[in-house]
């Protein structure tokens, strides 16, 4: 975590790293082995040891991915457009397609974030998700909003794609509930984002 307390990337003396200059809030994932052009996207996918790949958030779902018969890593930022777009369906296809991953073999970990207790949005983005997403399991309503529960949304679809439950880990940490630990964005914190490195050694 590089800005909470003061800390930043720099003072992990890290020597090469991966990470996007500019996140879109999409579905896009890049692999090492495509580009090396990582100026802009939402997930990074690599085989490579000792290169830390790295992923900024506040609130947003952030997503480790873990093929441990393969040893490919992703990880993954999925706000809400990322994952009304599927950016875990973008980033497991990648590694079946790229890594011949076998979606049995990988771990999937969904660190903290913003959940369903206090990710409340108005109609409009609601209709979007109802829309994709019907199952009212997703969804509370509240006076005039809506709670959405953005991670089991993206278990869904990872389970669509035969990742096993059994492999699934979910921290269950609400950035808002803990904002003295977490910026979330909606406790109007003026701090950075903080950074989610997953590196294979």
């Amino acid at each position: 975590l590089y800005t909470y307390k003061g800390n930043s990337l720099e003072d992990l003396n890290l020597d090469k790293y991966i990470m996007y200059d500019k996140q879109l809030h999409s579905n896009k994932v890049l692999s090492t082995d495509e580009t090396i052009d990582f100026s802009s996207g939402d997930g990074i996918i690599t085989n490579k040891i000792n290169i830390p790949i790295i992923t900024r958030s506040k609130d947003c779902v952030s997503i480790f991915l873990f093929d441990k018969e393969k040893r490919v890593i992703g990880n993954l930022h999925s706000g809400w457009r990322g994952t009304l777009s599927s950016i875990i369906t973008s980033g497991i296809n990648k590694m079946i397609s790229m890594y011949n991953s076998n979606p049995k073999d990988i771990i999937l970990v969904i660190l903290p974030s913003i959940r369903k207790c206090c990710f409340e949005v108005d109609s409009d983005v609601y209709n979007l998700f109802k829309e994709k997403y019907p199952n009212n399991k997703y969804y509370t309503k509240k006076d005039n909003k809506y709670l959405i529960s953005m991670q089991d949304i993206i278990k869904d679809d990872a389970i669509k794609l035969g990742i096993l439950e059994s492999n699934m880990i979910d921290t269950n940490i609400c950035t808002l509930c803990n904002k003295d630990k977490f910026n979330s964005h909606r406790n109007k914190d003026n701090e950075l984002n903080y950074a989610l490195i997953m590196m294979e050694k």
